[in-house]
């Protein structure tokens, strides 16, 4: 993500208004933002998914262990 520490609406030398190359560089580099943050947030939402599976498995197989000790501990006795 690069981030513009430039003035929104000036350049920064000469201090007049941005000439339509500019206004579109920095459109471009704002757009460019905007699609880092989707992909991040894209990335976030897959990696908190994948951990929610991921618990869930485990909890399940957790689970299916204390049942099978349960078993063979009732049919040892």
């Amino acid at each position: 993500m690069v981030l513009s520490s430039q003035p929104d609406n000036t350049d920064s030398t000469s201090k007049l208004p941005m000439n339509i190359t500019q206004v579109r560089e920095h459109l471009h580099r704002l757009i460019d933002e905007v699609d880092d943050i989707y992909v991040l947030n894209g990335l976030y939402r897959t990696l908190v998914s994948d951990k929610r599976q991921r618990d869930e498995y485990e909890r399940e197989q957790a689970q299916e262990k204390t049942k099978n000790q349960a078993r063979s501990g009732s049919k040892s006795n």
